[in-house]
């Protein structure tokens, strides 16, 4: 049966309009993805035939219809001369005033948008290895173009979910008759995103371990060398330790929250507390205008609030609140400017059920403070029905966007350079997987669209992504019929023009770990030994390697402890078997990276590691001025169950790797944290445990 043979039998469709919207559809090659496509095609079944007849019945509105809700979004804070004059503009103009999309600088003074075609090339850097054109990144010229592509994207995830479950059907027929098994799926398993990170900690108490030097990242526990702030459900508790221990507690919430909302991170300096959570709505969806007659209903939405508080005095004070759609998904701050990212699913949200027709824009296009994007900060890099809303404020602004983008890009990461914001995501569309990037230049609090690219493999270690020297630095794992195989790009980071590259790494196995020191990239791979790598990529079209080590086990983490040592975290294995037998911390002497040392090894036989070493890189406290590194462990014995614990360490070229802590957790093991302030170091759990950080083996303070 044929995707056409199920719309034929849908009620109130002719088969012309059915054939003639066959017709219409454009071919596209089939996701292969692991996880995502079971997911979808689990929405898509729930759906049901809704999602088909509804795409091929919907009615789009007039722009006309489109602008005069514009009108009405821009002039709740334009005079009216302004709004008259935005409402009779042909080219929408951005509600953002910062925004714009890298068109040309001149757009970009003025504050405008210059519109663009899908092929003018403006956003295409140009084909890659790969051999295929990257997305194509424009922007919409109006919602009906956010509304078909959604549309689109919809109605040929149901057909293939169709399909899936007629060929599963087939399959489960067969194998009633047949007793045959049914066959597996090739695909080999990429590893779990792995992290590493550098610290923001001063002389006098620590700061959370971030991704890149100069940009600090939110997290659930933080402090100011005066108190301890920390996530607790729907608030956030404040930790007087002003005397070396834990003090006096209060609780600080986000005006409007309430139990059942969740406070997710935090970013914290001397004058400001910014409280990021949570909040699940449900709205009232009122007749917008006569173009837009439906009847009312309600649907819940999530949205993202930062709410701020001035903490320079001795009660913090609320200043004021940010709020953006969608499940938050991280932050980061440079100078006073925080961006937020919050992930976007519009499935089954742009349609009305009974009339057919798009629905209202203010009921499905993103908001950020309340005010719906206009559609030329709308980008599609992709068809799809999610995507990754970026928007930025100031801290002592929170009332104010500086600017915002919605880039439609499915299951993308984030990455944020020094000047750029990169997203970056594994397409496993082929057998080898491909890693699809988008730059987004940003500066003052202003992001512009930049350009796209695609490379072969996928990007397996967080920290395999750089921006540094004029350059994207990516090292992917390519999985082929010939075997496993690592590669590194150099990538121009205005253009995205690929400037040289390195192919054949280590083949069989796959990046672990990787960090980007100056000219220099170091990552580790790992089969049953670990080869730790050092490239130098000085001359950005001819990359090499020049120093490898093998031992045995691999690491997971790599962070430069200094100027001639880097420090890694990971686990120690059998050589022969390649079974566990503990957490591995080795110091690798760098000085000279063409002849990599491991000077050195302590392991840990009676631990098993925890989500801090593999995948939550601000789980882990390391600072090299202070000589000291920590992290959660799991402990036990085969016949116990495994246990949380913290533990802490220091090591010296004299001493090597000294012991100081081993502290049983009370809650797990991703939610806790270790600090310290002056002298004291901070367990926070549960609740707060202090220790003096005098002598080998640091006491309780009571």
């Amino acid at each position: 049966m044929r995707p056409e043979d199920i719309l034929k039998g849908l009620n109130h469709i002719d088969d012309e309009l059915i054939e003639e919207a066959i017709k219409e559809q454009p071919v596209r090659r089939k996701r292969l993805w692991i996880i995502p496509v079971a997911a979808a095609a689990c929405m898509t079944l729930l759906v049901g035939y809704s999602a088909v007849r509804s795409g091929l019945l919907g009615n789009m509105h007039s722009l006309s219809a489109e602008q005069e809700v514009q009108e009405q979004m821009i002039g709740s804070e334009m005079p009216e001369e302004e709004r008259e004059e935005a409402a009779a503009s042909e080219e929408t103009e951005a509600y953002f005033p910062a925004v714009s999309d890298g068109a040309s600088e001149q757009a970009d003074a003025a504050g405008g948008h210059e519109q663009t075609d899908a092929g003018s090339g403006l956003m295409y850097a140009g084909r890659t290895d790969a051999e295929t054109p990257a997305a194509d990144f424009h922007a919409a010229g109006d919602y009906t173009d956010v509304y078909s592509m959604i549309s689109r994207f919809e109605e040929e995830e149901q057909r293939e979910s169709d399909v899936v479950y007629m060929t599963e059907e087939a399959e489960e027929a067969d194998y009633a008759a047949e007793e045959a098994a049914p066959a597996g799926n090739e695909l080999s398993a990429a590893k779990s995103d792995l992290a590493a990170g550098t610290t923001g900690a001063s002389d006098s108490y620590s700061g959370t371990n971030v991704m890149v030097d100069g940009i600090d990242e939110s997290d659930i526990v933080k402090t100011d060398g005066r108190f301890i702030y920390r996530v607790s459900g729907a608030s956030v508790i404040r930790t007087d330790i002003r005397d070396g221990k834990p003090g006096e507690e209060n609780s600080i919430e986000i005006p409007g929250f309430g139990p059942a909302d969740n406070i997710r991170e935090i970013f914290l300096d001397e004058k400001n507390l910014v409280i990021i959570g949570e909040k699940t709505e449900t709205g009232d969806l009122q007749q917008w205008s006569e173009d837009y007659t439906r009847p009312d209903i309600s649907r819940e939405t999530t949205v993202t609030y930062a709410a701020v508080f001035d903490i320079s005095g001795d009660i913090p004070q609320y200043t004021g609140m940010y709020t953006q759609d969608g499940f938050y998904k991280t932050a980061r701050k440079k100078g006073s400017h925080i961006t937020l990212f919050t992930d976007i699913y519009l499935y089954g949200c742009i349609r009305d059920e009974e009339s057919r027709e798009m629905r209202a824009p203010e009921e499905w296009v993103p908001k950020v403070n309340g005010k719906m994007l206009l559609a030329n900060c709308i980008y599609m890099a992709e068809d799809s029905y999610s995507g990754i809303l970026a928007s930025t404020f100031t801290e002592s602004t929170p009332d104010t966007v500086d600017d915002a983008k919605f880039i439609f890009l499915n299951y993308a990461e984030v990455y944020v350079g020094s000047t750029s914001v990169w997203l970056y995501y594994n397409d496993f569309a082929s057998a080898a997987g491909t890693t699809k990037i988008i730059s987004m230049p940003y500066e003052d609090g202003c992001i512009r669209a930049g350009k796209t690219a695609e490379v072969s493999g996928r990007v397996t270690d967080s920290f395999a992504i750089s921006e540094g020297y004029g350059l994207l630095r990516i090292l992917t794992s390519v999985s082929g019929s010939a075997g496993d195989d690592n590669r590194l790009y150099l990538l121009d980071a205005d253009t995205l023009a690929m400037t040289g590259r390195l192919d054949g790494i280590a083949p069989g196995e796959i990046i672990y770990a990787a960090r980007y020191i100056g000219n220099i990239a170091y990552f580790v791979t790992y089969r049953n030994t670990d080869p730790v790598f050092a490239a130098d990529l000085s001359d950005p079209a001819d990359p090499k390697i020049i120093g490898e080590l093998k031992i045995s086990g691999f690491s997971d983490y790599l962070h430069p402890w200094d100027k001639d040592h880097i420090l890694g975290l990971g686990h120690e294995t059998n050589p022969a078997t390649g079974e566990f037998i503990g957490i591995k911390m080795t110091m690798f002497d760098v000085s000279d990276p063409y002849h990599i040392k491991a000077v050195d090894t302590k392991v840990l036989k009676e631990g098993r590691s925890s989500s801090a070493i593999e995948n939550n890189y601000k789980g882990i406290l390391i600072d090299p001025e202070k000589g000291i590194f920590g992290f959660a462990d799991l402990e036990g014995q085969e016949e116990e169950a495994w246990k949380p614990h913290y533990r802490v360490f220091s090591w010296t070229p004299e001493k090597g790797f000294t012991d100081h802590l081993n502290s049983a957790l009370k809650t797990d093991d991703y939610f806790s944290r270790g600090i310290y302030a002056g002298e004291t170091f901070y367990i926070i759990d549960n609740d707060i445990t202090a220790f003096t950080m005098i002598g080998k083996e640091w006491k309780v303070i009571p």
